[in-house]
Protein backbone atom coordinates (compact mmCIF):
# COMPACT_ATOMS: atom_id res chain seq x y z
CA UNK A 1 0.00 0.00 0.00
CA UNK A 2 2.53 2.55 -1.20
CA UNK A 3 0.11 5.50 -1.35
CA UNK A 4 -1.78 4.76 1.87
CA UNK A 5 -1.96 7.75 4.22
CA UNK A 6 -3.19 8.03 7.79
CA UNK A 7 -4.92 11.16 9.03
CA UNK A 8 -2.81 13.34 11.33
CA UNK A 9 -4.21 12.13 14.66
CA UNK A 10 -4.37 8.50 13.62
CA UNK A 11 -0.67 8.50 12.71
CA UNK A 12 0.29 9.42 16.30
CA UNK A 13 -2.02 7.08 18.23
CA UNK A 14 -0.51 4.73 20.80
CA UNK A 15 -0.81 1.13 19.50
CA UNK A 16 -2.16 0.04 22.90
CA UNK A 17 -4.97 2.57 22.52
CA UNK A 18 -5.78 1.15 19.09
CA UNK A 19 -6.11 -2.35 20.53
CA UNK A 20 -8.28 -1.07 23.38
CA UNK A 21 -10.52 0.87 20.99
CA UNK A 22 -10.88 -2.12 18.69
CA UNK A 23 -11.96 -4.21 21.69
CA UNK A 24 -14.64 -1.63 22.50
CA UNK A 25 -15.82 -1.55 18.88
CA UNK A 26 -15.94 -5.34 18.80
CA UNK A 27 -17.90 -5.72 22.04
CA UNK A 28 -20.41 -2.99 21.25
CA UNK A 29 -20.91 -3.52 17.55
CA UNK A 30 -19.48 -6.77 16.28
CA UNK A 31 -19.67 -9.36 19.02
CA UNK A 32 -21.22 -9.18 22.48
CA UNK A 33 -20.29 -12.74 23.42
CA UNK A 34 -18.11 -12.73 26.58
CA UNK A 35 -16.86 -16.24 25.75
CA UNK A 36 -15.15 -15.13 22.54
CA UNK A 37 -11.59 -14.11 23.43
CA UNK A 38 -10.26 -13.36 19.98
CA UNK A 39 -9.79 -9.94 18.41
CA UNK A 40 -11.49 -9.73 15.04
CA UNK A 41 -9.20 -6.90 13.95
CA UNK A 42 -6.14 -9.15 14.37
CA UNK A 43 -7.69 -11.72 12.05
CA UNK A 44 -8.46 -9.01 9.49
CA UNK A 45 -5.10 -7.19 9.50
CA UNK A 46 -3.21 -9.51 7.09
CA UNK A 47 -6.00 -9.00 4.54
CA UNK A 48 -6.27 -5.28 5.29
CA UNK A 49 -2.52 -4.88 4.72
CA UNK A 50 -3.11 -5.95 1.11
CA UNK A 51 -6.27 -3.94 0.41
CA UNK A 52 -6.50 -0.24 1.25
CA UNK A 53 -10.31 0.02 1.45
CA UNK A 54 -10.42 -2.60 4.21
CA UNK A 55 -7.60 -0.90 6.10
CA UNK A 56 -9.41 2.43 5.89
CA UNK A 57 -12.59 0.80 7.19
CA UNK A 58 -10.81 -0.72 10.19
CA UNK A 59 -9.05 2.54 11.04
CA UNK A 60 -12.38 4.37 10.79
CA UNK A 61 -14.14 1.94 13.12
CA UNK A 62 -11.31 2.11 15.65
CA UNK A 63 -11.13 5.92 15.69
CA UNK A 64 -14.84 6.05 16.54
CA UNK A 65 -14.08 4.53 19.94
CA UNK A 66 -10.62 5.98 20.51
CA UNK A 67 -11.89 8.50 23.07
CA UNK A 68 -13.62 5.82 25.12
CA UNK A 69 -17.12 7.09 24.50
CA UNK A 70 -16.81 7.87 20.83
CA UNK A 71 -17.53 11.56 21.49
CA UNK A 72 -14.24 13.17 20.39
CA UNK A 73 -15.06 15.56 17.52
CA UNK A 74 -11.56 15.31 16.06
CA UNK A 75 -11.45 11.51 16.17
CA UNK A 76 -14.95 11.29 14.72
CA UNK A 77 -14.01 13.68 11.91
CA UNK A 78 -10.93 11.66 11.03
CA UNK A 79 -12.95 8.44 11.28
CA UNK A 80 -15.31 9.86 8.65
CA UNK A 81 -12.37 10.70 6.39
CA UNK A 82 -11.12 7.10 6.49
CA UNK A 83 -14.67 5.82 6.08
CA UNK A 84 -15.14 7.94 2.95
CA UNK A 85 -11.84 6.62 1.58
CA UNK A 86 -13.03 3.05 2.19
CA UNK A 87 -16.35 3.64 0.42
CA UNK A 88 -14.84 5.41 -2.60
CA UNK A 89 -12.01 2.95 -3.09
CA UNK A 90 -14.34 -0.03 -2.70
CA UNK A 91 -16.65 1.43 -5.33
CA UNK A 92 -13.83 1.79 -7.84
CA UNK A 93 -12.46 -1.72 -7.24
CA UNK A 94 -15.67 -3.67 -6.81
CA UNK A 95 -15.84 -4.59 -10.48
CA UNK A 96 -12.20 -5.69 -10.57
CA UNK A 97 -11.58 -9.35 -9.90
CA UNK A 98 -14.08 -11.58 -8.12
CA UNK A 99 -17.14 -9.90 -6.63
CA UNK A 100 -17.05 -12.46 -3.80
CA UNK A 101 -13.49 -11.57 -2.71
CA UNK A 102 -13.19 -11.86 1.07
CA UNK A 103 -11.71 -8.38 1.49
CA UNK A 104 -14.59 -6.79 -0.42
CA UNK A 105 -17.17 -8.57 1.72
CA UNK A 106 -15.29 -7.55 4.87
CA UNK A 107 -15.07 -3.91 3.79
CA UNK A 108 -18.73 -3.54 2.91
CA UNK A 109 -19.82 -5.18 6.18
CA UNK A 110 -17.63 -2.79 8.17
CA UNK A 111 -18.93 0.19 6.18
CA UNK A 112 -22.52 -0.82 6.98
CA UNK A 113 -21.69 -0.96 10.70
CA UNK A 114 -19.78 2.34 10.61
CA UNK A 115 -22.62 4.17 8.83
CA UNK A 116 -25.09 3.07 11.51
CA UNK A 117 -22.75 4.51 14.17
CA UNK A 118 -22.86 8.03 12.72
CA UNK A 119 -24.75 10.69 14.74
CA UNK A 120 -27.25 10.93 11.89
CA UNK A 121 -26.84 7.82 9.72
CA UNK A 122 -27.84 7.95 6.09
CA UNK A 123 -30.46 5.23 5.51
CA UNK A 124 -29.75 5.43 1.79
CA UNK A 125 -26.03 4.79 2.27
CA UNK A 126 -26.55 2.07 4.87
CA UNK A 127 -29.04 0.37 2.56
CA UNK A 128 -26.57 0.61 -0.34
CA UNK A 129 -23.96 -1.20 1.78
CA UNK A 130 -26.52 -3.88 2.61
CA UNK A 131 -27.45 -4.30 -1.06
CA UNK A 132 -23.79 -4.56 -2.04
CA UNK A 133 -23.22 -7.17 0.67
CA UNK A 134 -26.11 -9.23 -0.74
CA UNK A 135 -24.58 -9.20 -4.22
CA UNK A 136 -21.18 -10.18 -2.85
CA UNK A 137 -22.36 -13.00 -0.62
CA UNK A 138 -24.78 -14.31 -3.24
CA UNK A 139 -21.72 -14.77 -5.43
CA UNK A 140 -20.28 -17.16 -2.81
CA UNK A 141 -23.22 -19.60 -2.93
CA UNK A 142 -22.00 -22.96 -4.22
CA UNK A 143 -18.34 -21.96 -4.11
CA UNK A 144 -16.38 -24.93 -2.68
CA UNK A 145 -14.15 -24.22 0.30
CA UNK A 146 -15.89 -21.06 1.53
CA UNK A 147 -15.56 -19.80 4.17
CA UNK A 148 -11.96 -20.90 4.19
CA UNK A 149 -10.50 -19.34 7.37
CA UNK A 150 -11.42 -17.93 10.80
CA UNK A 151 -11.91 -14.39 9.52
CA UNK A 152 -14.16 -15.44 6.66
CA UNK A 153 -16.14 -17.65 9.02
CA UNK A 154 -16.84 -14.61 11.21
CA UNK A 155 -17.86 -12.66 8.09
CA UNK A 156 -20.41 -15.33 7.21
CA UNK A 157 -21.79 -15.27 10.75
CA UNK A 158 -22.11 -11.50 10.89
CA UNK A 159 -23.72 -11.36 7.46
CA UNK A 160 -26.22 -14.12 8.25
CA UNK A 161 -27.44 -12.27 11.33
CA UNK A 162 -27.58 -8.86 9.59
CA UNK A 163 -29.51 -10.45 6.73
CA UNK A 164 -31.99 -12.22 8.99
CA UNK A 165 -32.68 -9.23 11.24
CA UNK A 166 -33.02 -6.74 8.36
CA UNK A 167 -35.26 -8.90 6.16
CA UNK A 168 -38.57 -7.61 7.52
CA UNK A 169 -37.48 -3.97 7.73
CA UNK A 170 -35.82 -3.85 4.29
CA UNK A 171 -38.37 -5.85 2.30
CA UNK A 172 -37.66 -4.18 -1.03
CA UNK A 173 -34.01 -5.24 -0.79
CA UNK A 174 -34.61 -8.74 0.56
CA UNK A 175 -37.14 -9.64 -2.12
CA UNK A 176 -34.08 -10.29 -4.26
CA UNK A 177 -33.12 -13.18 -1.97
CA UNK A 178 -34.61 -16.69 -2.16
CA UNK A 179 -36.54 -18.28 0.69
CA UNK A 180 -33.74 -20.72 1.53
CA UNK A 181 -30.94 -18.13 1.28
CA UNK A 182 -29.87 -18.09 4.94
CA UNK A 183 -30.29 -21.85 5.11
CA UNK A 184 -27.78 -22.26 2.26
CA UNK A 185 -25.27 -19.83 3.78
CA UNK A 186 -25.55 -21.55 7.17
CA UNK A 187 -24.92 -24.91 5.52
CA UNK A 188 -21.73 -23.52 3.93
CA UNK A 189 -20.63 -22.19 7.32
CA UNK A 190 -21.37 -25.52 9.01
CA UNK A 191 -19.48 -27.48 6.35
CA UNK A 192 -16.48 -25.19 6.83
CA UNK A 193 -16.45 -25.91 10.57
CA UNK A 194 -16.46 -29.65 9.86
CA UNK A 195 -13.60 -29.36 7.37
CA UNK A 196 -11.51 -27.64 10.01
CA UNK A 197 -12.65 -29.96 12.84
CA UNK A 198 -14.21 -27.09 14.79
CA UNK A 199 -17.37 -27.07 16.89
CA UNK A 200 -20.23 -24.58 16.88
CA UNK A 201 -19.13 -22.97 20.14
CA UNK A 202 -18.68 -19.43 21.50
CA UNK A 203 -14.91 -19.85 21.09
CA UNK A 204 -15.26 -20.34 17.34
CA UNK A 205 -18.65 -18.84 16.44
CA UNK A 206 -19.43 -15.89 18.72
CA UNK A 207 -22.62 -14.93 16.86
CA UNK A 208 -24.33 -18.07 15.63
CA UNK A 209 -23.48 -20.06 18.75
CA UNK A 210 -25.62 -17.62 20.75
CA UNK A 211 -28.78 -18.37 18.83
CA UNK A 212 -28.04 -21.35 16.61
CA UNK A 213 -28.10 -21.17 12.81
CA UNK A 214 -31.55 -22.78 12.81
CA UNK A 215 -33.00 -19.87 14.77
CA UNK A 216 -31.57 -17.31 12.35
CA UNK A 217 -33.00 -19.36 9.50
CA UNK A 218 -36.43 -19.23 11.17
CA UNK A 219 -36.15 -15.46 11.63
CA UNK A 220 -35.27 -14.94 7.98
CA UNK A 221 -37.95 -17.29 6.66
CA UNK A 222 -40.63 -15.88 8.96
CA UNK A 223 -39.80 -12.33 7.83
CA UNK A 224 -39.65 -13.43 4.18
CA UNK A 225 -43.09 -15.07 4.39
CA UNK A 226 -44.62 -12.09 6.18
CA UNK A 227 -43.28 -9.74 3.51
CA UNK A 228 -45.20 -11.64 0.84
CA UNK A 229 -48.45 -10.11 2.13
CA UNK A 230 -50.24 -13.45 2.38
CA UNK A 231 -53.68 -13.82 3.94
CA UNK A 232 -55.09 -16.35 6.42
CA UNK A 233 -56.66 -18.39 3.62
CA UNK A 234 -53.46 -18.63 1.57
CA UNK A 235 -52.64 -22.09 2.96
CA UNK A 236 -48.96 -21.27 3.42
CA UNK A 237 -47.38 -24.61 4.29
CA UNK A 238 -44.01 -22.98 4.94
CA UNK A 239 -45.63 -20.89 7.70
CA UNK A 240 -47.16 -24.01 9.24
CA UNK A 241 -43.80 -25.81 9.14
CA UNK A 242 -42.03 -22.93 10.87
CA UNK A 243 -44.82 -22.71 13.45
CA UNK A 244 -44.24 -26.35 14.42
CA UNK A 245 -40.48 -25.83 14.62
CA UNK A 246 -40.63 -22.80 16.92
CA UNK A 247 -41.09 -24.65 20.21
CA UNK A 248 -37.98 -26.77 19.75
CA UNK A 249 -36.12 -23.76 18.34
CA UNK A 250 -36.71 -21.99 21.66
CA UNK A 251 -35.05 -24.78 23.60
CA UNK A 252 -32.28 -26.03 21.33
CA UNK A 253 -29.92 -25.09 18.55
CA UNK A 254 -27.42 -22.87 20.33
CA UNK A 255 -24.49 -23.49 22.63
CA UNK A 256 -24.77 -22.24 26.20
CA UNK A 257 -22.01 -19.75 27.06
CA UNK A 258 -20.36 -20.74 30.37
CA UNK A 259 -20.81 -17.25 31.81
CA UNK A 260 -24.59 -17.26 31.34
CA UNK A 261 -27.18 -19.08 33.43
CA UNK A 262 -29.17 -21.66 31.50
CA UNK A 263 -32.46 -20.05 32.55
CA UNK A 264 -31.36 -16.65 31.17
CA UNK A 265 -30.16 -18.26 27.95
CA UNK A 266 -33.47 -20.04 27.38
CA UNK A 267 -35.36 -16.80 27.96
CA UNK A 268 -33.50 -15.08 25.12
CA UNK A 269 -34.14 -17.96 22.71
CA UNK A 270 -37.81 -18.05 23.73
CA UNK A 271 -38.09 -14.34 22.94
CA UNK A 272 -36.94 -14.92 19.35
CA UNK A 273 -39.38 -17.81 19.01
CA UNK A 274 -42.25 -15.73 20.41
CA UNK A 275 -41.56 -12.85 18.00
CA UNK A 276 -41.60 -15.25 15.04
CA UNK A 277 -44.85 -16.78 16.29
CA UNK A 278 -46.41 -13.32 16.62
CA UNK A 279 -45.60 -12.58 12.95
CA UNK A 280 -46.92 -15.93 11.72
CA UNK A 281 -50.12 -15.75 13.78
CA UNK A 282 -52.43 -14.45 11.01
CA UNK A 283 -51.24 -17.14 8.58
CA UNK A 284 -51.86 -20.26 10.67
CA UNK A 285 -55.49 -20.14 11.93
CA UNK A 286 -55.76 -23.93 12.22
CA UNK A 287 -52.51 -24.25 14.18
CA UNK A 288 -53.07 -21.37 16.58
CA UNK A 289 -56.43 -22.76 17.70
CA UNK A 290 -54.49 -25.59 19.34
CA UNK A 291 -51.95 -23.27 20.93
CA UNK A 292 -51.90 -22.69 24.68
CA UNK A 293 -52.46 -18.95 24.18
CA UNK A 294 -55.05 -18.52 21.42
CA UNK A 295 -55.16 -14.75 21.85
CA UNK A 296 -52.69 -12.77 19.71
CA UNK A 297 -52.22 -10.07 22.33
CA UNK A 298 -51.34 -12.74 24.87
CA UNK A 299 -48.40 -13.71 22.68
CA UNK A 300 -47.14 -10.12 22.86
CA UNK A 301 -47.62 -10.04 26.63
CA UNK A 302 -45.71 -13.27 26.99
CA UNK A 303 -42.80 -12.04 24.86
CA UNK A 304 -42.59 -8.64 26.58
CA UNK A 305 -42.66 -10.32 29.98
CA UNK A 306 -39.67 -12.41 28.94
CA UNK A 307 -37.89 -9.30 27.65
CA UNK A 308 -38.45 -7.67 31.02
CA UNK A 309 -36.76 -10.65 32.70
CA UNK A 310 -33.83 -10.63 30.28
CA UNK A 311 -30.46 -9.94 31.97
CA UNK A 312 -28.88 -6.61 31.05
CA UNK A 313 -25.93 -8.37 29.41
CA UNK A 314 -28.28 -9.68 26.74
CA UNK A 315 -30.14 -6.38 26.50
CA UNK A 316 -26.82 -4.81 25.48
CA UNK A 317 -26.77 -7.03 22.38
CA UNK A 318 -28.30 -5.10 19.50
CA UNK A 319 -29.58 -8.30 17.87
CA UNK A 320 -32.21 -8.46 20.63
CA UNK A 321 -33.65 -5.23 19.25
CA UNK A 322 -35.29 -7.23 16.46
CA UNK A 323 -37.77 -9.20 18.60
CA UNK A 324 -38.56 -6.08 20.63
CA UNK A 325 -39.57 -4.10 17.54
CA UNK A 326 -41.75 -7.01 16.38
CA UNK A 327 -43.51 -7.44 19.72
CA UNK A 328 -43.93 -3.69 20.16
CA UNK A 329 -45.40 -3.01 16.72
CA UNK A 330 -47.87 -5.88 16.96
CA UNK A 331 -49.08 -4.89 20.44
CA UNK A 332 -52.59 -3.47 20.58
CA UNK A 333 -53.22 -3.00 24.31
CA UNK A 334 -52.16 0.27 25.93
CA UNK A 335 -50.38 -1.69 28.67
CA UNK A 336 -48.21 -3.68 26.24
CA UNK A 337 -47.46 -0.57 24.18
CA UNK A 338 -46.34 1.30 27.31
CA UNK A 339 -44.11 -1.58 28.40
CA UNK A 340 -42.59 -1.88 24.91
CA UNK A 341 -41.99 1.86 24.64
CA UNK A 342 -40.06 1.87 27.91
CA UNK A 343 -38.00 -1.15 26.83
CA UNK A 344 -36.89 0.56 23.63
CA UNK A 345 -34.95 2.99 25.83
CA UNK A 346 -32.84 0.10 27.15
CA UNK A 347 -31.19 -0.25 23.76
CA UNK A 348 -29.62 3.20 23.57
CA UNK A 349 -26.19 1.66 24.27
CA UNK A 350 -25.88 -0.94 21.48
CA UNK A 351 -28.18 0.84 19.02
CA UNK A 352 -27.66 4.44 17.92
CA UNK A 353 -29.99 7.11 19.29
CA UNK A 354 -31.02 7.88 15.72
CA UNK A 355 -32.13 4.27 15.18
CA UNK A 356 -34.07 4.35 18.44
CA UNK A 357 -35.81 7.55 17.31
CA UNK A 358 -36.67 5.92 13.97
CA UNK A 359 -38.17 2.96 15.80
CA UNK A 360 -40.23 5.25 18.02
CA UNK A 361 -41.59 7.07 14.96
CA UNK A 362 -42.45 3.76 13.31
CA UNK A 363 -44.20 2.48 16.45
CA UNK A 364 -46.27 5.65 16.72
CA UNK A 365 -47.32 5.19 13.11
CA UNK A 366 -48.11 1.49 13.65
CA UNK A 367 -50.15 2.11 16.80
CA UNK A 368 -52.15 4.92 15.22
CA UNK A 369 -52.88 3.09 11.97
CA UNK A 370 -56.51 2.38 11.08
CA UNK A 371 -55.66 -1.08 9.77
CA UNK A 372 -53.89 -2.63 12.74
CA UNK A 373 -53.38 -6.04 11.14
CA UNK A 374 -50.43 -5.14 8.90
CA UNK A 375 -47.98 -2.86 10.78
CA UNK A 376 -45.05 -4.20 8.78
CA UNK A 377 -46.25 -3.20 5.33
CA UNK A 378 -43.29 -1.94 3.34
CA UNK A 379 -42.96 1.81 3.99
CA UNK A 380 -40.40 4.57 4.32
CA UNK A 381 -40.72 4.56 8.11
CA UNK A 382 -40.04 0.81 8.18
CA UNK A 383 -37.06 1.15 5.85
CA UNK A 384 -35.54 3.73 8.21
CA UNK A 385 -34.91 0.90 10.72
CA UNK A 386 -31.55 -0.66 9.93
CA UNK A 387 -29.62 -3.15 12.07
Amino acid sequence: MRNFQLTSSASHVDPAAIVEASHVFQSRVLCNNPEYKGLVMNLALPLAAQHEPLMHAWISSTLLFMSGNGDSPQMREESVLHYNHAVRELQTSVLEGDLSDEWKRATVMLCHAIELLQPIPSPLLARSHLTAAHHMFQATIGRPGLPENDHDGLLFEAYIIRTATNCLFQQDIHRQLPYNYVENLSAMHSDALKRRSLEMSPLNCPWLSNFGPEMMDMVFKTSWIYAQGLSADSDCQEAVEIWHNLDKMAEAGGVLPHAVRESDYKITRRIWSTACRALLWPLVPAERSRHASPDHEAIMSFGLRDMGAMPQAWADDMTMFWPLVILAALSRSFNNQSIASEMVTRFRTPVSAHTVDNVRSFLTEAWEATDKTVPFNDSESLRSILL
